[in-house]
């Protein structure tokens, strides 16, 4: 199977608050005949028809969703105002495989964390100056070995550095969050993982990422130098009043954006999933007939009959 923005831990059985019981499984004994098919990057070549399970594609990453309702697509699970069902990087799943131990106090000298563990041509190129700085501490694969292991040393408690990374962040003034491409509504747990842990993002990505943040929350890398920032920085190291500003909103709740984004996360995707799947009759669904183009794709011979499944959907 391949690999899935839809964490193993998401499948059961879910009570969902309009009166549906909602299962969501990659067992073909638990979905025996599942209402939907979910997919991730492709989806199954041929025309489904009515009668068989609708298809879903889950596009979380950039650029996921172009086209789908022409290559027969029933319905969209994106995080752009384009999907059908909306579904952020936001929520306690996005922590639930995390160490929930979080720093105390803030130590000056931890002042910017980063991590990577992929190469992003863009993401190098947003913030050179700030990924090179000294005050920035470099964490992940695509940091340097000696990185990686004095950083072991140093938290002890946090071992790791995926399912450690907010533990880690915690300790830190700020942490450097840079997107893969900045596509308008792509924010990724690379902005919500520093912001739930309590690290300030300076965040370079989505040009609409206001929308889903709480108020003077995060530094925008776009609206001003590196150098700005990192003076800015330098000075908050000792001035504890202007830095606790960015935490103002947490005396106040989920504020803004981010209770928006919360509410559409992976959480509770299951359940709205479920419902828009009746809302449209289930496999009842008359299916979107294929483009041209696609249509012409799916008798060249060049791919097999069907892609597996990520996982089947059943609504009750």
């Amino acid at each position: 199977m391949a690999s899935s923005s839809l964490p193993e831990w998401l499948e059961g059985f879910f009570t969902c608050p309009c009166g549906l019981t909602c299962t969501l499984s990659r067992s073909e004994v638990l979905a025996a005949r599942p209402d939907a098919m979910l997919y991730e990057g492709s989806v199954p070549v041929g025309q489904r028809v009515q009668g068989e399970p609708l298809l879903v594609q889950v596009a979380l990453e950039e650029g996921g969703t172009a086209g789908a309702e022409e290559r027969g697509v029933d319905v969209v699970v994106g995080y752009g105002p384009g999907a059908h069902v909306q579904c952020s990087y936001a929520g306690n799943l996005l922590l639930a495989d995390h160490n929930r131990l979080m720093a105390p106090t803030k130590n000056p000298n931890r002042t910017i964390f980063h991590a990577s563990s992929r190469y992003s041509p863009w993401r190098a190129s947003a913030a050179p100056v700030l990924l090179a700085h000294p005050l920035t501490h470099r964490f992940g694969l695509q940091a340097p070995l000696w990185l990686r292991l004095s950083s072991r040393r140093a938290f002890p408690h946090c071992q790791g550095w995926w399912g450690d990374l907010a533990c880690v962040q915690s300790h830190f003034l700020f942490s450097l969050a840079l997107e893969r491409q900045p596509h308008p509504a792509y924010v990724t747990e690379k902005f919500f993982l520093p912001l739930l842990a309590g690290s300030v993002p300076i965040y370079y990505g989505a040009p609409d990422v206001s929308a889903f943040a709480p108020p003077d929350s995060f530094i925008d890398g776009r609206a001003e130098s590196e150098e700005s920032i990192l003076r800015r920085v330098q000075a908050m190291r000792s001035n504890a009043t202007a830095y606790l500003g960015y935490h103002a909103w947490r005396r106040c709740g989920v504020l803004g954006g981010l209770q928006h984004a919360l509410r559409v996360g992976v959480d509770s995707l299951p359940c709205r999933l479920c419902h828009r799947i009746s809302a449209m009759g289930g496999r009842a669904h008359v299916p979107h007939p294929r483009s041209d183009e696609d249509a012409a794709a799916a008798g060249d011979g060049g791919m097999s009959a069907a892609f597996p499944a990520d996982a089947g959907l059943s609504a009750i």
